[in-house]
């Protein structure tokens, strides 16, 4: 089965933020052998109505990850919570690796275990695999400039996400369902 390729609107938006981003930020890098844990999220409403009928509802999306920064690259390990209103529950948890180029940073996870829970459809559950590709910017709070000191600081990111689904309620599909989506996090981190 054939990927869909994520538009090259998303691609051009995510490298226009961090060249307006790389003007305003001064040079840093990774706090050298040191932890990080850094939360984000998303969260968005929306309503579709016709007739006066329809769903609506809200979204929140969050992601939290924990790794080892070295000079310029750390390895850790995110889970991702995403919750669609009261219909759907996601969750995703795996090993992630990130590159630093002074405040920015490219990320890349594998979610070994992702799992779908319903509510309003005869779907109870869907279990699968994923990966997820981000690029990001840490800007330092306080004495921690950039980012690249121990302490605070805020952590602003695009990624984009694809899942594939291949169980359903305890069975296994013959042909995995693809899904595919990009969002925006904005979190708070820590080094220590």
């Amino acid at each position: 089965m054939r990927l869909k390729q994520f538009s090259w609107k998303s691609i051009a938006t995510v490298a226009g933020l961090a060249i307006v981003v790389a003007a305003a930020a001064p040079e840093a890098k990774a706090a050298q052998n040191a932890w990080s844990l850094t939360s984000g999220l998303m969260f968005l409403t929306n309503s579709t109505q016709q007739g006066g009928q329809g769903p609506s509802g809200s979204t929140l999306l969050t992601h939290s990850s924990l790794y080892r920064d070295f000079t310029w690259w750390g390895i850790g390990a995110f889970f991702g919570y995403d919750k669609q209103g009261t219909a759907e529950k996601d969750t995703a948890l795996g090993p992630m690796a990130h590159m630093f180029f002074g405040p920015f940073y490219f990320e890349l996870g594998y979610a070994l275990m992702l799992n779908q829970g319903f509510t309003d459809r005869t779907v109870a559950n869907r279990k699968g695999t994923g990966i997820y590709y981000g690029a990001g910017v840490r800007v330092g709070l306080g004495g921690n400039s950039g980012g690249a000191g121990k302490g605070f600081f805020l952590d602003f990111s695009y990624k984009l996400r694809t899942q594939w689904i291949k169980e359903q309620d305890g069975v296994i599909l013959s042909e995995k369902i693809t899904q595919q989506d990009g969002f925006p996090i904005f979190g708070l981190g820590l080094t220590f």
